[in-house]
């Protein structure tokens, strides 16, 4: 129930000034309330400063009212305002009313109530006037506490009026309309003016599913106003709070604290330990003497518990105050459960100085557990009970809510280490759940999903296959004997060294900072980026094709070992269970004769320190190697950089930098193997390196077209410009580089190793020659084709005459030496490109021209029917010019009308698949049309397509199945006036990598996925278990890179592209003939010859659609 009641001012001199007026008759500020309960509790009037209020005079009976001139409308609803009877005599603002006083409109005493300002007074419902009741709401209370006003309840705690000296309110039900409403308006009498039925929001006990009263009790607080300052000033001061930018948050809380109130009303807890007399004063009795003497009681009984079981209350109290415990009761009030916690530290840490290095817990403990402890912490001992707050988030669904059991979303751990769950998530272990949570725990929100715990499975298994990698590189390797001294490890090993530095000093500084996730970040970014992609990759020729105790092979051996060892440690705090495990490994390698079994056991390993720096020059070096290898890289895109010759165009400047980074990487002796590739090749993975002057180019080129590099530690850039080539030489069967003189013969570096390994019988029959080798060599008997090529190269050396003893100077003297023996170690001269009998197939070719690609089954091949079918689609393409484009690409298509030749269609989509093979190749376009999905499949060579244009050049060749099918209509949605997208010059083809999942398939379909292990079922026909099989990989008929995954010989498809090159040759020519008859054609054109030109195209054209 709602009302508008009146509260009587008292008459004074403020109220003549603001009316300008004297012998005023009653003026009443208009009230409005939905708790005509909360009436009896009242004590004071609120109102805004800066509102405007009415003194509204009533024709009928001289009264006046006030009220908010923004309010006047709601009381024109209701009489005596109704008839409009009324008049305004006079406003003022809010703030001109402090001072004023009234009559209680209930209890009519003489008592004088004040009119005061506040805040939270707003004109947006009722009249303009709050009436306070500082017992029943919390802004009340803090009014009070501000006016000094009193805290009357008006209900007890059974929900009935507290008013014993009106018998006719006392007792009553206060939410009961038909009692204590009706007998509180019955009272009340004229001074209501309306009352209504009205709904609005309460508090309310869900559980209890009954309305809350609040209401005013006597409790024990502490005053912060007198902490907060010097609170603050210890966070700034010595607290670091972890992560950043949290600081402030926890500032602002701490100087907006308002008062605590440390007591609680519950059957359990800790007791204040208070007495108090039983008169109706009820006088507080608590001194230090009691205090101590319940001590001893509590160290006595072991518990607390005698507070509340004791039956005599002398127990409590000390031997001097026996005498008064007839008049004293025991308290019934508990400590604030965070003036427990929030004390600790003074139990806790008694032997630490009473404070902590660390308080570790969620971002919502800043106004609980982190701030009590602060503030008590400033009351006993005047500093704060940490150095340090690390600040964590709180784990959420993968929807981003709250865990939360009504809900029905909670995870458990053991449903993430172990699998299962609503969320089903796989079996992870507790090595990937810690790293989940490293990596995510400083988020204010955790997300808990299948998705994102499989992909910290993913990173842990890739560092797992990296420390397989290490140390499956370390089986021959013993640390004690074969490690290679800090100054002698090679130009990449000793750099390696030193960025293992760099990221364990990140590591630790980020650890001691409880930075944990950047560190982890830190490292797994090391191993996965430095090491993996690039360390291992560049080291395999090393480990894989040079003598086991060659100098390089040990070099890397003896970093391998330092990452290892490095490495593992730092990862062991977060994931102990792979750490142990190749903690164990370790200590094999190491032949340790006592093993240590715990990883915890040891101590951080930290490296030398001359491996903790490096020379300007190897720096420099080292710069400009990895941005020449990023460039080159980046130009080759997706082809092997290995089968590349690489032409760097220097300034002078910059050939004397290029000659001091050869001399740096070849530094060694045996950095160079056997003068055939030099360090710099290794690093850049490319065949060979050519050194070129910036003159030799051609074209006039601009600074922008010159790539620079800033040299580290020294003030300078080294200046360049790459151009790259295929190699002319054929790659060796054993090593893969391009340093062989034919097909299938080793390199003299490879022979040369196999040579030891062959040989202890030889027996020859019948020009056959049989071969006894090293049981030791396994890698030559498991692998055939270089078993193969041993034997053809040991023929040809022994077809020359003989195999020379001196194989590197054999090798100098042979064309292949003298065309790379150089003046001094690491130059290179220009190669010769003139012995090229065959185009090398580009890395692309197979994407380029898929519709060249022969019937990936060779049974159903026919290769006079494929070179037929070759030649008429060079035909083809000279009628219609075919460009490059992608699955992934958007295209637009004009094709003619069969039925209707003048009539063009266009149509614009995205290419979705492009499939079969020859003539019958075929792509098909997708594009969403007035909202329905509509796919059109073009057959590529179909003499109706006049025209394919390219308006968006993209393409989705990763290895990762694409499922366009199933694609969101928002992602086959172009405009048909589409304008074309131009790339870059010189840029590669963009790659679309958005991922579209495939539709779940048919319950009754998944029964095959179940894993039986072999078993066979008889009764299922073949035929079904085919079926199954289908239904089961459902992504395979939409598997786009199935076509481009026909592999053929490498000679065949050498030839294809040999008449695919020529074609476009042939093509260029063509269409240069066609313009230049053209234009002869036209030159002086008759009406009769014009005519006959015309019917001639148009008969050509009819009968190329025919």
């Amino acid at each position: 129930t709602a009302i508008y009641v009146r509260f009587r001012l008292q008459n004074n001199e403020l109220l003549s000034k603001l009316l300008s007026q004297t012998n005023l008759g009653n003026i009443y500020v208009l009230i409005w309330t939905t708790t005509p309960w909360s009436l009896l509790g009242n004590q004071a009037v609120a109102v805004n400063e800066k509102s405007k209020y009415l003194f509204v005079k009533l024709s009928s009976t001289n009264d006046i009212y006030m009220v908010a001139e923004s309010l006047l409308n709601n009381i024109k609803k209701f009489v005596p305002f109704s008839n409009n009877q009324f008049e305004i005599i006079g406003n003022c603002l809010g703030s001109e009313l402090s001072g004023l006083s009234y009559n209680h409109p209930i209890y009519n005493d003489q008592q004088k109530y004040p009119i005061v300002i506040s805040d939270h007074v707003t004109d947006e419902l009722g009249t303009g006037f709050v009436h306070i009741a500082p017992a029943h709401g919390s802004d009340d209370f803090l009014l009070s506490i501000k006016h000094n006003l009193q805290c009357v309840n008006a209900v007890n705690l059974t929900g009935h009026l507290n008013c014993p000296s009106i018998e006719s309110l006392h007792g009553r039900n206060a939410l009961d309309t038909s009692d204590g409403i009706q007998a509180i308006l019955k009272h009340l009498n004229s001074d209501v003016l309306h009352h209504y039925e009205f709904i609005h929001s309460y508090p309310y006990d869900w559980r209890a599913k009954k309305p809350i009263l609040i209401l005013g009790s006597q409790q024990w607080f502490i005053d912060t106003t007198r902490l907060r300052d010097n609170a603050r000033k210890y966070i700034v001061d010595n607290v670091t709070i972890f992560p950043e930018g949290a600081e402030k948050s926890f500032l602002s809380m701490t100087a907006q604290r308002p008062y605590w109130c440390i007591s609680r009303q519950r059957c359990w807890g800790v007791p204040i330990p208070a007495f108090y007399t039983k008169d109706d004063r009820k006088e507080l009795v608590i001194n230090e003497e009691i205090i101590e003497h319940l001590i001893k009681c509590v160290q006595q009984k072991d518990s607390i518990d005698f507070w509340w079981s004791s039956d005599d209350i002398k127990e409590l109290l000390p031997a001097s105050m026996h005498n008064q415990a007839e008049n004293l009761e025991r308290g019934k009030d508990i400590f604030d459960v965070w003036f427990d916690s929030g004390s600790s530290f003074n139990s806790v840490l008694k032997d630490f100085n009473c404070q902590a290095d660390l308080y570790c817990e969620g971002h919502d403990q800043f106004n609980g557990w982190f701030l009590s402890s602060l503030l008590l912490s400033t009351a006993i001992q005047s500093r704060a009970p940490f150095s340090n707050i690390f600040v964590h988030g709180f784990v959420v669904d993968k929807n981003n809510q709250k865990m939360s059991k009504s809900i029905g979303n909670v995870i458990q751990p053991s449903q993430m280490i172990f699998g299962g769950g609503k969320e089903k998530f796989s079996e992870n272990g507790f090595d990937v759940c810690r790293e989940w949570v490293t990596r995510e725990s400083y988020k204010p929100q955790c997300k808990a999903s299948s998705d994102d715990l499989n992909k910290a499975n993913k990173r842990v298994y890739d560092i797992r296959n990296v420390f397989k990698f290490l140390i499956g590189n370390l089986y021959d390797f013993e640390p004690d004997k074969h490690s290679i001294s800090n100054e002698n490890l090679a130009a990449l090993d000793r750099y390696m060294a030193y960025r293992l530095h760099q990221i364990l000093t990140t590591y630790h500084t980020d650890f001691d900072q409880y930075k944990m996730y950047h560190g982890l970040i830190a490292v797994e970014d090391f191993l996965q980026g430095d090491i993996s992609s690039f360390y291992c990759s560049v080291t395999k020729d090393r480990l894989y094709c040079d003598p086991s105790d060659s100098y390089l092979r040990r070099s890397t051996q003896t970093v391998f070992y330092l990452l290892l060892k490095c490495l593992n440690e730092r990862f062991a705090p977060v994931m102990p269970y792979l750490a142990q495990e190749l903690h164990d490994e370790l200590s094999v390698i190491e032949n340790k004769q006592k093993k240590i079994n715990d990883v915890f056991e040891n101590k951080f390993t930290f490296l030398n320190n001359e491996l903790c720096e490096i020379p300007p020059e190897l720096a420099s070096a080292m710069s400009i190697v990895l941005h020449l290898r990023d460039t080159y890289h980046g130009i080759l895109q997706n082809r092997r950089p290995i089968l590349f010759d690489i032409l760097l165009h220097l300034s002078d400047r910059a050939k004397l930098q290029f000659k001091q980074l050869q001399d740096v990487l070849g530094k060694h002796p045996s950095t160079v193997k056997l003068n055939f590739w030099h360090p710099l090749e290794e690093l850049l993975r490319c065949s060979h390196v050519h050194e070129r002057s910036l003159s030799d180019l051609a074209t006039d080129l601009t600074g922008e077209n010159i790539s620079s590099v800033d040299l580290p530690l020294i003030d300078d850039k080294f200046n360049y410009i790459m151009k790259i080539q295929y190699n002319s030489l054929h790659s060796c069967p054993r090593c893969r580089l391009q340093v062989s003189e034919k097909e299938n013969e080793l390199c003299v570096r490879c022979f040369t190793y196999s040579q030891k390994c062959i040989f202890k019988n030889k027996i020859e029959q019948q020009q056959k020659m049989a071969l006894s080798f090293s049981t030791a060599n396994k890698f030559l008997l498991n692998n055939q084709q270089i078993l193969r090529s041993v034997l053809i190269s040991s023929i040809r050396y022994k077809q020359r005459g003989h195999i020379p003893d001196n194989l590197v100077e054999h090798h100098r003297q042979s064309p292949l030496g003298k065309l790379k023996a150089g003046a001094a170690v690491g130059a290179f001269p220009p190669k010769n490109d003139t012995d090229k009998e065959l185009r090398s197939t580009p890395h692309d070719f197979k994407y380029v021209f898929p519709d060249f690609l022969p019937n990936p089954l060779p049974y159903l091949r026919d290769r006079i029917l494929e070179r037929l079918e070759r030649r008429d689609m060079f035909r083809r393409r000279q009628q219609i010019d075919i460009p490059e484009f992608y699955v992934g690409s958007v295209l637009a298509v004009t094709s003619a009308d069969p039925y209707a030749p003048n009539r063009r269609h266009r149509f614009v989509g995205i290419c979705l698949q492009r499939e079969r093979h020859g003539l019958k190749h075929q792509f098909t376009l997708r594009n969403i049309v007035d909202g329905l999905g509509v796919e059109i499949i073009y057959e590529l060579y179909n003499p109706t397509i006049t025209k394919i244009e390219v308006l968006k050049l993209e393409r989705r060749l990763d290895d990762n199945l694409a499922y366009l099918r199933d694609a969101p209509p928002e992602y086959c949605t172009f405009p048909f006036d589409m304008e074309p997208v131009k790339l870059p010059p010189g840029a590669g083809v963009p790659l679309n990598t958005i991922q579209v999942p495939i539709t779940s398939i048919h319950w009754q379909y998944k029964w095959e996925r179940h894993d039986l292990k072999g078993v066979l079922l008889p009764p299922l026909p073949r035929s079904v278990r085919k079926a199954a099989k289908r239904y089961a990989e459902p992504w395979r008929q939409w598997d786009i890179m199935r076509q481009y995954r026909t592999e053929i010989h490498d000679d065949e498809k050498a030839e294809i592209y040999e008449d695919i090159e020529k074609h476009k040759e042939d093509l260029a020519q063509y269409r240069i003939d066609s313009k230049e008859n053209v234009k002869i054609t036209r030159a002086r054109p008759k009406s009769g010859a014009r005519k006959a030109i015309f019917n001639d195209s148009q008969q050509s054209n009819t009968s190329t659609t025919q």
